[in-house]
This record gives C-alpha cells, sequence and structure tokens, in this order.
C-alpha cells in the first residue's frame, strides 16, 4: 500500500469493485508523484528547502527503482489496454499491430 497517503485517501478500494473484471495491475513502488518527470540533480533538496515538505515530490516508493523506469512500466500497461480493448493484436513488443479476424 502507498506509504505516502493515508488509507483513507487511497482509491485502491474502489478500483475493482466489479469482481467479474480483471484486476488492474499496480505499481507497487509508485507514488502519487511518480506521474511527474525526474527530478533533476539537488531538485529535491531545493524543494525542500524553498517549501519544507515538498521534496517528497521527487520521491517515489522504497525500491530504489528510477521514475524512468516506474514511466516505462506504466507506458507498457497502458499500451497493453489499448490493444486489449481496441481488438488488435501485436506480433511482437515493437510490431506494428495487426487486426484480429
Amino acid at each position: 500500500m502507498d506509504r505516502l497517503l493515508p488509507l483513507a485517501n487511497n482509491c485502491f478500494g474502489l478500483c475493482n469493485p466489479c469482481p467479474s473484471v480483471k484486476p488492474l495491475p499496480r505499481t507497487s513502488d509508485a507514488c502519487p508523484f511518480s506521474f511527474l518527470s525526474q527530478c533533476k540533480p539537488d531538485a529535491q533538496a531545493l524543494l525542500e528547502k524553498e517549501v519544507p515538505g515538498d521534496g517528497i515530490i521527487g520521491v517515489d516508493g522504497d525500491s530504489g527503482r528510477l521514475r524512468g523506469l516506474i514511466h516505462q512500466q506504466i507506458t507498457l500497461l497502458i499500451r497493453e489496454f489499448l490493444v486489449q480493448s481496441s481488438g488488435y493484436k501485436t506480433v511482437g513488443p515493437s510490431a506494428a499491430p495487426a487486426r484480429q479476424a
């Protein structure tokens, strides 16, 4: 569970209300600010100095995985969802989609 957001404010309980729907994938080391771009060197310290507490913008989960890698995983999950919901199927990871018969 997200260590930065209290359970009472977390939306995971609302994500899969229907048991017949495939569960949504989760990126365990992402946080609410993981959608932002990678912070520049020393940006987190500068944010914290300007407004104490704002340095959290540059922090992701405890795994130490770079935000860029989190972005790659989320991009792949979105791509998989779009391909699945559009009726296309791909032949390989970088192949152009082929229309299902």
